[in-house]
């Protein structure tokens, strides 16, 4: 980041916002929720501010709690929001059949993935025709350099996009490391 940039991100800061997508940037990586007091330990914040944070986040309906009440998880309005989305919406009703019909020729599952901060995002699915297949879930990332999908990717980029994108590039968990000449 240049300090043009850097002085655009200082001017532009919103605190509450950065807070609150702080607690569902980690609540997204959590299987069994968090309570509120390992939320704050982990995003190194005050109490209260978490406390009026996770509030207005389950007044929303971003985030549930337990029944218990005592751990939060993300709801699912994110994925509601998602997938109402128009252009990916769009995007995948015009490339599902194409993937079925390719399923079908190739008897095998194929997945749509589209680029996203460094990575790929997959977007889609169709299984293959078999009694048994393998796929890839919807809305994993996966890598960009060790990957079949992301290597498709990566060649059919300008030099320039290829670049960029091989410099935006982060590790996803496991991830196997590709020596940059090599790939």
């Amino acid at each position: 980041m240049d300090a043009e940039d850097k002085d655009d991100a200082d001017r532009y800061r919103a605190p509450a916002l950065d807070k609150g997508l702080d607690i569902l940037e980690l609540l997204a990586e959590q299987k069994e929720g968090l309570t509120r007091a390992e939320i704050t330990k982990l995003l190194g914040r005050n109490a209260s501010e978490m406390y009026r944070m996770l509030e207005r986040l389950v007044a929303r309906q971003y985030v549930v709690r337990s029944a218990a009440g005592d751990r939060y998880s993300l709801g699912l309005k994110l994925y509601a929001l998602a997938h109402r989305h128009p252009p990916m919406n769009r995007l995948i009703s015009e490339a599902l059949p194409l993937m079925q019909r390719f399923a079908d020729a190739a008897e095998q599952s194929c997945h749509l993935v589209v680029y996203d901060r460094g990575n790929l995002l997959v977007i889609a699915q169709v299984d293959g025709p078999g009694t048994w297949g393998m796929s890839v879930r919807l809305g994993s990332r996966v890598g960009l350099i060790d990957t079949g999908s992301g290597r498709v990717m990566l060649a059919f980029q300008s030099v320039e996009q290829r670049e960029q994108m091989l410099t935006e590039h982060t590790k996803v968990k496991g991830e196997v490391t590709i020596d940059r000449d090599a790939l």
